[in-house]
């Protein structure tokens, strides 16, 4: 939730809608060998509420600015991923691919918009979870939405 021009309080809510359980890793180093994109890629809704007099109304198709996702893989044992510790950050990395998704409005599954993830591959063997992190590019920067 963020306050935006107006003081209007915007809400913005996050579903996965398809995540991988499990995936083929594709070798090491800079070259791939027979790459295997994480299967089934993630894909990620997102959907925008405008707090109005306590009612919520969806403004997710009328939203005026531009969203990116990043994903991050940590490693299995490890804290939320979104900000590794410096130990952490110096280690390469194994995740591959294109790991920026801009948004994308659909109507299915349902209304929102979307970031989906084809493209992604992990390098070595291991126990990982994907992390995302959400951009937001305000085309007005004084409005604020």
């Amino acid at each position: 939730t963020r306050t935006a021009a107006g003081n209007r309080e915007l809400t913005f809510r996050i579903r996965i809608i398809q995540q991988p359980q499990l995936a083929k890793a594709c070798g090491s180093g800079t070259i791939l060998i027979s790459p295997k994109p994480v299967d089934p890629p993630p894909v990620i809704g997102l959907v925008i509420f405008e707090n109005r007099g306590g009612i919520e109304e969806d403004i997710t198709s009328s939203y005026s600015g531009s969203l990116i996702a990043v994903a991050n893989l940590d490693t299995a044992e490890t804290g939320s991923g979104s900000t590794p510790n410096q130990e952490e950050s110096r280690l390469p990395s194994v995740l591959r691919g294109s790991s920026a998704s801009g948004a994308h409005y659909l109507r299915r599954p349902f209304a929102g918009i979307f970031f989906i993830f084809a493209d992604l591959f992990v390098s070595e063997q291991g126990r990982y979870k994907l992390c995302f992190n959400f951009y937001e590019n305000i085309k007005d920067p004084q409005k604020l939405d």
